[in-house]
């Protein structure tokens, strides 16, 4: 299998929270994962909100999670964001905002696995359950991490 993870996904590998276990499964059994250059940032943002938000204690465990999710990835498959990604990204908001709520952040996510779609059968991982409605509509498979707990 051929996976992208957004960053709803990845963050439940590196910190303890519903759905955990399963994106751990998932992102260990494959060989062929595939993440977008801006998780890094999405990803220190959102641990950084947990820790604001009291469901990390200290900030060390912070520290210690993007160390761990960097050291990681570099062994993962990651997408650069480029003017192609943008315009994709742009195009899925005109296409689907009058139904969802598309931020912009997760349209570039969606440009990504569109784009990778077009060379792999591949499997888009989320705990987001808009995004997950939409690549459903657009007839793709979609795994939420938090609905095999």
């Amino acid at each position: 299998m051929v996976y992208y993870f957004d960053t709803s996904a990845l963050v439940k590998i590196y910190h303890n929270e519903n759905g955990s276990n399963r994106a751990i499964e998932l992102f260990e059994e494959n060989a062929d994962n595939y993440i977008s250059q801006i998780a890094f940032t999405e990803f220190n943002c959102t641990l950084y909100r947990k820790f604001r938000n009291k469901e990390i204690a200290e900030e060390k465990d912070v520290l210690q999670s993007i160390n761990l999710f960097e050291i990681d990835m570099q062994y993962e498959n990651i997408l650069l964001i480029d003017s192609k990604i943008f315009w994709e990204a742009r195009n899925l908001i005109v296409k689907w905002g009058s139904r969802f709520s598309l931020k912009t952040l997760d349209a570039i996510h969606l440009a990504c696995f569109v784009q990778l779609s077009q060379y792999n059968q591949i499997t888009f991982v989320s705990s987001d359950k808009r995004l997950c409605e939409i690549v459903t509509e657009m007839g793709y498979d979609v795994i939420n991490p938090e609905m095999y707990n």
